[in-house]
C-alpha cells in the first residue's frame, strides 16, 4: 500500500528537506502551497502538488480546505512546516486525527512555547539562562520602563506571528540603540504598539540550535548545530551551520521545559551565547521544523523520518548519534549575507569577531566546496535550486528594472504620472461596467472596516434610486465578526451606522452573482483576479475614478483612530468620484 504524506508549506526550504526525505524514502510526498509552483514542489521526489488558500491571510479558508482533504483520505499522514498551519493542525487534532497521522504537540503547549513572554518565564522557572527581559502590554508601561532601560535593546512582539481579524499578520525582531529610537519604533510599528512585545538585553555571541523530537513529553531524539553566518550579519536566518555534540546541560533543558508540557514532535531551542564560551541563552523555541532541517538529515538524524514514523505509530528507528563537523550551507541566503557585508556603512551590523570584508569574500569561496551540501542544491535534484535561483535574480533585478524605466520615460518625455493614470481609469473601462451593473460587491481583506463602509456609502449614493444593490464580503474574513471600535466610532462622525453589520467571507456565489467587484488594494486586486479569471474583467480598485494620487485605500486596523477618519475620508473621496463620472451626486 502506498504512503501518501501531506506536507504543507512548499516555499519553506524545511519543506524541501522534508519532501526529500521521504520521498528517498518510498513516500508519496503531496506538498502543499498557496502558489501552484513552490520548492518543494519542483523537487523529483514530490509526487503530486496541490494549492490552498494563504494559511496567513485566509486560515479558516485554510481549516476548511484542511478538513476537506483529510475527510476524503486523499493522504494517510500530515506534516506542518511553519508556524501558521502547525498551529491549524494542533487546533484540529481531534478532528484529523480521525482520519489521518499527526504528531503535533497539544494545542495549549504549542500557544504557550510560541509565546515568547510565557516562554521567559517557564524558562526561567525550569533554571535556564534567558537575556533580561521586560515585557509589555502594548505601549503601555513605556515611559516608566524607558529611563532604566540598558541600550541596545531587543524589541521583538511575543509572537512570531500575530493573529488578527485581517489573518496572521508576520512580526519582526527590531533593535533600539536609545529611548528615542526606541519611542519612534513603537509609533510606527502598530504590533508592537497593539499588542505584548518584550525588550531583551542584546545577546552577540555565538548561536546554537538543539534539535528534538519528543514523544508525549519523553525525548526520543537530539542533535546540534552552531551557526557560523547567518542572515543579516548582526543576526537572523542561519546560512552557514556545522553539527556539533549535544551539549548535556542542553538536553535536560529540553526535557525540564518541553517534558512537563506532554510535548509530541519536533522542537528547535534557539541559544545565543553571551561571548564565546559564555552562557547559553535560551532566544525562543520553535515548535515545527526548522530552515537548516537538512544538514541533520545529512549528519544522520532523519527527523521528518522519524516524524512520520512517530505519528503512524511504528517503532522508532532513532539513530545513538550522528556525524559532527558536518557543514551545510544556503548558498543564496550566504550570498546575501556576503552581499550585507560588503555594502558601505555595514561593517558595523557584523558581529565581534567577524572577519574583515575581504574575509568575509575568503570565507565565502572557502565554503563553495564539495563537502560543504547546500539546503537547495542538490546534483540528483536540480529542480528547486533552479527556481529558487530564477526568483533571487528576478527579485534583484526588479529595482534597477524599475529604475531603468523611470529614466527612458523622462529622456522621452513619459512623465510617471501617466502611469498612474492609466491605472486609475483601468483600461477594462470601469465607468461602462458600473453604469450596468444592478449588483455590486465591495471586498477587502477582513469585511470590517473598509469594505463595509464602502459598501454603505455605494448604497446612499447609488442604490436607492437606481435600484441597485450594494454588498460587501472579506478574502479572508472570519464570519461574524464585527467592526472594531475605532470603525464604529469613523463611521458614526460620517453618517454610517455600523453597528449591525457582521463580517461574511467571500464565496463562489458572490463572485458569480456580481456584476462589478471593487477592492481596496493591488495584492487584492491581483488576487481576485487570479482566482476568479472568469470575472477579472469585473474586477476594479474602488479608488480607480479617484482625483487622488494614491490608487489604494490603505488598512488601518491595528492602529489609532486618525488612521481610520483618514481611511474613510479616502474612501468617501472615491464613492463620491464614482457618483460623479455616473452622472449622479453622492448624497451627504
Amino acid at each position: 500500500m502506498e504512503l501518501k504524506v501531506l506536507v504543507t508549506d512548499g516555499g519553506e526550504r524545511a519543506a524541501l528537506a522534508v519532501t526529500r526525505s521521504l520521498g528517498r524514502r518510498g513516500v508519496s510526498v503531496v506538498v502543499g502551497a498557496e502558489e501552484p509552483l513552490s520548492l518543494a514542489g519542483a523537487s523529483r521526489h514530490c509526487a503530486r502538488t496541490v494549492v490552498y488558500p494563504s494559511p496567513d491571510r485566509e486560515p479558516e479558508a485554510f481549516r476548511r480546505f484542511l478538513r476537506e482533504l483529510v475527510r476524503r483520505r486523499e493522504v494517510d499522514a500530515v506534516i506542518p512546516v511553519t508556524d501558521v498551519t502547525t498551529f491549524a493542525v494542533c487546533r484540529d487534532e481531534h478532528v484529523l486525527a480521525r482520519d489521518v497521522a499527526v504528531a503535533v504537540p497539544p494545542l495549549e503547549a504549542f500557544e504557550q512555547v510560541t509565546d515568547k513572554a510565557c516562554l521567559v518565564e517557564s524558562a526561567r522557572g525550569c533554571g535556564i539562562a534567558v537575556p533580561r527581559t521586560h515585557v509589555l502590554d502594548g505601549a503601555a508601561g513605556l515611559d516608566a520602563l524607558a529611563p532604566g532601560l540598558q541600550y541596545p535593546v531587543v524589541v521583538k512582539a511575543a509572537r512570531s506571528r500575530v493573529p488578527t481579524a485581517e489573518g496572521w499578520l508576520p512580526t519582526s525582531v527590531h533593535y533600539a540603540r536609545d529611548e528615542a529610537e526606541l519611542r519612534r519604533l513603537y509609533e510606527r510599528t502598530p504590533y508592537l504598539a497593539a499588542h505584548r512585545s518584550l525588550l531583551q538585553s542584546r545577546v552577540v555571541g555565538p548561536g546554537t540550535g538543539l534539535f528534538a523530537l519528543f514523544d508525549r513529553g519523553e525525548l526520543v531524539a537530539s542533535f546540534a548545530h552552531r551557526r557560523l553566518r547567518e542572515k543579516p550579519p548582526s543576526g537572523g536566518v542561519s546560512v552557514l551551520c556545522e553539527s556539533v555534540p549535544v551539549e548535556p546541560p542542553l538536553r535536560e533543558d529540553a526535557r525540564r521545559l518541553l517534558g512537563p508540557l506532554g510535548w509530541h514532535g519536533v522542537a528547535m531551542l534557539e541559544y545565543k551565547r553571551d561571548g564565546p564560551a559564555g552562557t547559553p541563552n535560551l532566544i525562543e523555541v520553535n515548535g515545527r521544523f526548522w530552515g537548516s532541517l537538512q544538514l541533520a538529515v545529512e549528519a544522520g538524524v532523519d527527523f521528518p523520518w522519524l516524524l512520520l514514523q512517530l505519528a503512524l505509530g511504528w517503532r522508532l528507528d532513532a539513530p545513538r548519534g550522528f556525524r559532527t563537523g558536518v557543514r551545510n550551507r544556503w548558498l543564496l541566503g550566504d550570498l546575501d549575507h556576503l552581499l550585507l557585508r560588503l555594502r558601505p556603512g555595514r561593517d558595523a551590523a557584523a558581529p565581534a569577531g567577524a572577519p574583515s570584508r575581504a574575509g568575509a569574500v575568503r570565507a565565502f569561496v572557502r565554503d563553495t566546496r564539495p563537502d560543504v551540501s547546500d539546503q537547495v542544491w542538490s546534483r540528483e535534484d536540480p529542480r528547486p535550486f533552479v527556481l529558487e535561483l530564477r526568483r533571487y535574480l528576478r527579485a534583484a533585478a526588479a529595482p534597477a528594472g524599475r529604475r531603468l524605466r523611470l529614466r527612458w520615460r523622462a529622456l522621452v518625455g513619459y512623465p510617471a504620472r501617466h502611469a498612474v493614470e492609466r491605472a486609475r481609469r483601468d483600461p477594462r473601462d470601469v465607468v461602462a461596467a458600473l453604469r450596468s451593473a444592478r449588483r455590486i460587491l465591495v471586498l477587502c481583506h477582513g469585511n470590517i472596516v473598509r469594505s463595509p463602509f464602502a459598501a454603505r456609502l455605494l448604497a446612499q449614493a447609488l442604490g436607492d434610486a437606481c435600484g441597485v444593490s450594494v454588498a460587501s464580503a472579506g478574502i479572508a474574513a472570519s464570519a461574524g465578526t464585527a467592526a472594531p471600535t475605532a470603525a464604529l466610532a469613523a463611521a458614526a462622525a460620517r453618517g454610517v451606522d455600523l453597528r449591525p453589520h457582521a463580517a461574511a467571507p467571500l464565496t463562489d456565489e458572490a463572485v458569480a452573482g456580481s456584476d462589478a467587484i471593487l477592492v481596496m488594494d493591488l495584492p487584492q486586486l491581483r488576487h481576485v483576479r487570479r482566482r476568479y479569471p472568469q470575472a477579472r474583467r469585473r474586477v476594479f480598485l474602488l479608488s480607480s475614478l479617484a482625483p487622488a494620487t494614491d490608487l489604494e485605500v490603505r488598512d488601518p486596523f491595528g492602529r489609532e483612530e486618525p488612521a481610520f477618519h483618514a481611511c474613510y475620508d479616502h474612501i468617501a473621496a472615491a464613492v463620491t468620484s464614482i457618483a460623479h463620472r455616473l452622472g449622479r451626486e453622492a448624497r451627504p
